[in-house]
């Protein structure tokens, strides 16, 4: 997906875990949010 190199970030507030199978991938208890601001993040 092409981009026009505006991003916004904030720091989130949860621990976010992720998997790939059994395997951890993402395990973060101070993620920050990334999004291209052409697409909002709901609230």
């Amino acid at each position: 997906m092409p981009h026009n190199g505006t991003f916004n970030w904030e720091p989130g507030e949860r621990w976010v875990r992720g998997y790939r199978g059994s395997a951890t991938v993402v395990d973060s208890r101070r993620p920050v949010l990334v999004w291209e601001s052409a697409h909002p993040v709901p609230r």
